[in-house]
């Protein structure tokens, strides 16, 4: 059986404070104080009393320091730790004090006990609701409020010691700066493009940021972007998971996957469930492809057509989306909204061409060149030819070198 070293260090004076008043938090130790090579803990402090874990990456060793300040308790003959869980269920260590398990602290009354527990212990630290130390009768109580996150920080950093001196903030940023949607409203920076996503140092990146929160349905939803780049099922993991918890482009992304059948078989229901609540929480890229369904339906009434034009009209004016001015250009084109009018699918289509779009761009060309709906004009023609090869398109790139 592996076994993990526990140091329970009883000291009558706190030093460090580590951790908030009666809540645990992780700490990131360059240079421990006490064995130099422990680096990773989770602690508590309340009052007095303070209890903190040491996680080592290899499971040999795991120490643990609990201290408490009593000028009267001098004389230590036997120790007992007492963990419980919410089903009933509780882990005790206990012993006599000795020679082999005892030395001297900072200080001539601040012993530093140890004992010997193995991997399991660890996690029932994690699980446990309730904490005490019994030092020769007189008992210590610990809250375990936030120790299963802190503990879990603690362990996860000691996994991946390059990631453990950046922090929590730090990992978050990075997680961003990898793999944040152009147009998810909550990223720092402009986004990264999916051509772009390097999976491997995203996912780690990200992982260990998740790691460290679970609760961050960004980082969550980025974790979820890089597997399904790197064609790992998993993505449906963590895509559901951020798009149930409320997270809108998750829910758009999951969607997608529904609609396609990537991983899964296709799911009707489940695509428009998401792609839905996605667009109603304002994701502009949803709220267009949700608007192009409803007005895509089957003898879909006059009320649906502008309930879909609506959500695509949105996606414009606060968004600025350019798939979704061409596709209401193109609705304006063949009278879809009750009536035809060119003048605003041209200033839809131009509006999009001079914003990058290089489907507009196309398009416009050929209007140029055919008369369609504009006076014939060689030379525009060839402008917006142009513009639709460097904005990257396809046909046009290949009409150019003809």
């Amino acid at each position: 059986m592996v076994r993990i070293f526990l140091t329970l260090i009883f000291s009558f004076f706190s030093l460090a404070g580590f951790a908030a008043e009666g809540s645990w938090s992780y700490k990131f130790n360059k240079v421990d104080d006490y064995k130099k090579h422990l680096r990773y803990s989770a602690s508590v402090n309340v009052g007095y009393m303070w209890y903190t874990v040491y996680p080592r990456k290899d499971n040999n060793t795991l120490a643990v320091r609990f201290g408490y300040w009593e000028k009267e308790l001098t004389e230590l003959s036997q120790f007992k730790v007492i963990l419980g869980a919410a089903d009933g269920k509780t882990l005790t260590f206990s012993g006599e004090l000795n020679s082999d398990n005892l030395s001297s602290g900072m200080f001539g009354d601040s012993p530093t006990i140890t004992i010997y527990i193995n991997k399991k212990h660890l996690d029932f630290h994690r699980k446990a609701t309730s904490l005490k130390v019994v030092l020769s009768g007189k008992v210590l109580n610990f809250t375990m409020k936030n120790s299963r996150t802190a503990i879990n920080q603690a362990q996860n950093a000691a996994n991946n010691p390059a990631t453990a001196a950046i922090g929590l903030d730090g990992l978050v940023e990075a997680c961003n700066n990898h793999a944040s949607h152009p147009w998810d409203n909550n990223r720092t920076k402009t986004g990264v493009e999916w051509k772009d996503i390097k999976t491997k140092s995203t996912i780690e990146t990200c992982l260990a940021a998740y790691d460290l929160d679970k609760s961050n349905m960004r980082i969550a939803y980025q974790l979820g972007r890089a597997f399904d780049k790197d064609g790992n099922i998993r993505t449906l993991e963590f895509l559901k998971y951020a798009a149930d918890n409320g997270y809108s482009p998750a829910a758009y992304h999951y969607s997608l996957l529904m609609d396609d059948g990537v991983y899964v078989p296709k799911n009707k229901s489940a695509y428009l469930q998401y792609l839905s609540a996605s667009a109603q929480s304002g994701f502009t890229p949803a709220q267009a492809t949700y608007g192009e369904h409803l007005i895509k339906q089957p003898l879909a009434s006059p009320e649906v057509i502008q309930h879909g034009r609506g959500f695509l009209e949105t996606a414009v004016e606060k968004g600025g989306y350019n798939p979704a001015r061409y596709f209401l250009a193109m609705k304006w084109l063949d009278g879809t909204f009750g009536e035809k009018n060119n003048k605003r699918a041209v200033d839809y289509l131009t509006n999009a061409s001079y914003m990058g779009h290089a489907k507009s761009s196309y398009f416009i060309a050929t209007m140029y060149r055919d008369g369609n709906r504009l006076a014939q004009d060689p030379e525009k023609y060839l402008k917006y030819l142009k513009k639709a090869a460097s904005q990257g398109h396809k046909k046009a790139k290949e009409m150019l070198a003809e």
